[in-house]
C-alpha cells in the first residue's frame, strides 16, 4: 500500500517545521507494517507541477492533504489531482476539524479526519478500500457527511509519552534550521527548531476557542518532561542543536511540570537556550529564575490590544492591561527577552483603541512585537460574535489572513487598518534601542535571508 502525504504551506515559509503532520507519519511508520510513503513539504518547494509528477511516479493509494484555513484553495486544487490518478484523498488539520463541510461536498475528497489526526488516519489508511469499515471510527467523515461529530467522539491518544517523536529524516531539516529565526533576538547563531509537548489549552480566547477544543479535547494533555528532554537528546545528538522553542499555545500552564522540565534539563547539561509561549501574570518570579537557570531565555506573550474593552469584551482574554508592565519589568530583570503579540481591527474597535495598543506596544520594554490583523478564523467564538452581530465576512478563505488582510466589515476600513499594521512595526522596529539586534540579526550567517522571510510575514511584501 503506498501512502502520500502533503503539507502545502505555499505562504509565508519560514523555519518552523510541520510537526504535526511529521508525527502523525512516524505515527503510521510504526503502526502499519509495509506501508509505503511519501512527503511532501510545500514550505520551500511551492510547486504544483512537483505534486502532480509525484502523483505520477508514486501513484499513492491514498493522499492525505493536511489543511488550515490559509491552505484551503491550494487543498482542493492538490485534491483534484489525486483523485483524478484514482487516489483515495483524505484531509485532516484545523481547518477539516471545523469547517469540514466545505471539505466533504467536493468530489475530489473522499474522507475528513476530525481533530487530532493519528488513530483516525491510521483507521482510514487500514480500511481505505472498505467504506463500512471506515466508518466504525466516528472521527472519520466521508464524503456527502452532513452530521457533526461530538467531541466524546474524538479519537484522542491519552498518553501523549506513546506517540513516537516527529519523522524528522523526511524533512531537509539543514533548510529549516537555515531559516529559523526564533531565536535570533537571544543570538542570530544559535541553531534550533520547534518542539511540541502538550495538546490543547485551558483559556477560553475568543479568536482561538472553540476550535482547539474541538481539535484536543477540553482535556489539556502533556508529555512527561522526561519524554520531552528524551527528544532533545536526539535533535542535539542527530543535528547538533543549541537552542529551541516550544510551539505549545500554554504550556507554562503546568507550573510545576515547567520547573521539574527545567531541573532535569540542568542535570542532563544539554546547554540549550530557549523560550516558550506564555500569558500575563502566569509565570511567577520563582518560576521563572528556575527556568532562566536551565537557559530560558525568550517569553512570548500574547498582549493583544491596549484597550481593556476590547480584551474583555470581544478577545475575553482574561488578563488585565494594569499587569502588563509589572509583568515584563520582573522579565526584564532576569534579563529575558520578550516578544509579544498585538492584534488590530477588531469588531467595534476604534481607531483610537489601535493608536492605544500602538502606543502601549512602543512604550512596554519588550525586544519583538508582531501586530497582526484580527481575524475571525473559522468556528471560533470571534467569528461567532460577529455573525450575531451581522459583519460581513470573507465567503473566501483565501482572505483570512491576519498577517496582511481584514477579511470582514468594521468601523475602520481594511486599507486604514493595514496603514496602522505598517505604521506599528515602523514605529516599533525603528526605535534606536532595537538596532542593535537588527544590525546582529541582518550581518549573521543567512541574515538577510531569515530577515526578509520575517518581514514578508509581518507586512505583506
Amino acid at each position: 500500500m503506498k501512502f502520500l502525504m502533503i503539507y502545502p504551506r505555499f505562504k509565508y515559509p519560514t523555519g518552523d517545521p510541520p510537526i504535526g503532520p511529521l508525527i502523525l507519519l512516524a505515527y503510521l511508520r510504526r503502526e502499519i507494517q509495509g506501508l509505503e510513503f511519501r512527503f511532501f513539504d510545500a514550505t520551500f518547494d511551492p510547486s504544483l507541477e512537483k505534486i502532480a509528477k509525484l502523483l505520477d511516479d508514486f501513484q499513492p493509494d491514498i493522499t492525505g492533504i493536511y489543511c488550515n484555513t490559509l491552505m484551503y484553495e491550494h487543498v482542493l486544487l492538490i485534491a483534484n489531482m489525486a483523485k483524478k490518478r484514482n487516489s483515495f484523498v483524505v484531509v485532516g488539520g484545523p481547518h477539516a476539524t471545523v469547517r469540514p463541510d466545505t471539505l466533504l461536498d467536493k468530489s475530489s475528497i473522499d474522507a475528513v479526519v476530525i481533530g487530532e489526526g493519528e488513530k483516525p488516519l491510521a483507521h482510514v489508511v487500514k480500511h481505505f478500500s472498505d467504506l463500512d469499515a471506515i466508518k466504525q471510527n466516528p472521527a472519520v467523515l466521508l464524503r456527502g457527511t452532513t452530521k457533526p461529530i461530538e467531541q466524546s467522539q474524538l479519537d484522542l491518544v491519552p498518553d501523549l509519552d506513546s506517540l513516537p517523536f516527529p519523522a524528522y529524516d523526511l524533512l531537509d531539516m539543514d533548510k529549516y534550521f537555515q531559516n529559523w529565526f526564533q531565536m535570533d533576538v537571544v543570538s542570530p547563531r544559535l541553531k534550533g527548531t520547534n518542539i511540541l509537548a502538550s495538546r490543547g489549552c485551558p483559556f477560553h480566547c475568543s479568536f482561538c476557542q472553540p476550535t482547539l477544543d474541538r481539535l484536543f479535547g477540553k482535556k489539556i494533555r502533556i508529555r512527561s518532561p522526561e519524554n520531552v528532554i528524551l527528544e532533545l537528546k536526539f535533535l542535539k545528538s542527530r543535528y547538533g542543536i543549541n537552542s529551541f522553542i516550544f510551539a505549545d499555545d500554554t504550556p507554562t500552564a503546568f507550573k510545576e511540570w515547567m520547573v521539574k522540565f527545567s531541573k532535569i534539563l540542568i542535570a542532563e547539561k544539554l546547554d540549550l537556550l530557549w523560550g516558550c509561549n506564555t500569558r500575563i501574570s502566569l509565570l511567577d518570579e520563582e518560576t521563572m529564575k528556575a527556568m532562566k537557570q536551565a537557559g530560558f531565555r525568550r517569553l512570548m506573550v500574547g498582549v493583544e490590544s491596549g484597550s481593556q474593552r476590547v480584551l474583555d469584551d470581544i478577545y475575553k482574554k482574561g488578563i488585565k492591561l494594569g499587569e502588563v508592565p509589572v509583568y515584563f519589568a520582573t522579565a526584564k530583570k532576569l534579563g529575558l527577552k520578550i516578544f509579544a503579540y498585538f492584534m488590530m481591527g477588531a469588531p467595534t474597535e476604534t481607531e483610537a483603541e489601535i493608536k492605544r495598543t500602538i502606543n502601549l506596544a512602543f512604550s512596554l520594554p519588550i525586544d519583538e512585537a508582531t501586530f497582526s490583523i484580527t481575524t475571525p478564523l473559522p468556528g471560533t467564538n470571534l467569528e461567532l460574535f460577529m455573525k450575531e452581530h451581522d459583519y460581513h465576512i470573507s465567503p473566501q478563505f483565501s482572505g483570512y489572513d491576519y498577517y496582511s488582510s481584514a477579511s470582514f466589515s468594521q468601523l475602520i476600513s481594511p486599507f486604514k487598518i493595514k496603514l496602522f499594521q505598517k505604521q506599528a512595526f515602523l514605529k516599533f522596529y525603528l526605535h534606536p534601542r532595537r538596532w542593535p539586534f537588527i544590525f546582529h540579526a541582518i550581518n549573521s550567517k543567512n541574515g538577510i535571508q531569515r530577515s526578509y522571510l520575517k518581514l514578508k510575514r509581518l507586512v505583506n511584501l
